[in-house]
């Protein structure tokens, strides 16, 4: 945001990752210009990606991970049933066991989404071809990606 620009709006999940609310509280007070934003409630990509592909998010009792694809190598995390990947959301084929199956989405409740479903290992390079398109179409994207314990390899 640029002083004097005007208004803005960003898609996140909020309350769920505190990347944007840290770079905004720092912004507002370090800044020489006024900044002021709203938080308006709603469903989280999170929620539109589980919804959409029909599954839950964890079991009661069992621990979810949120990560980028990129922060996570080798096999599944011990302290974690459940992973979902934000930004970017695809992880290395290798991540997480490549032969656990994924559930991804791209521009989540948004009229354009897509929703792909599979085996890493399987999916992965469709999964970057449609990133691909969609970010030299549009130059922006906003992915989630969810994959748990016991899911085919884990």
């Amino acid at each position: 945001m640029l002083p004097n620009a005007g208004p803005s709006c960003v898609w996140s999940g909020f309350s769920l990752i505190e990347t944007l609310g840290r770079i905004l509280q720092r912004l507002r007070s370090t800044g020489d210009f006024e900044l002021d934003y709203e938080v308006i409630p709603g469903n989280s990509g999170i929620q539109v990606l589980m919804t959409a592909h029909k599954v839950a998010l964890c079991n009661v009792g069992r621990s979810i991970l949120t990560a980028t694809g990129r922060s996570l190598a080798g096999d599944f995390p011990n302290n974690a049933d459940t992973i979902v990947f934000m930004q970017p959301a695809v992880p290395a084929p290798d991540t997480v066991g490549g032969h656990n199956d994924v559930h991804w989405t791209l521009y989540a409740g948004m009229p354009d989404d897509m929703l792909l479903s599979g085996r890493l290992l399987e999916i992965v390079g469709g999964l970057e071809q449609v990133r691909k398109e969609a970010l030299d179409g549009k130059g922006w994207i906003v992915e989630a990606m969810l994959t748990q314990k016991g899911a085919h390899g884990s």
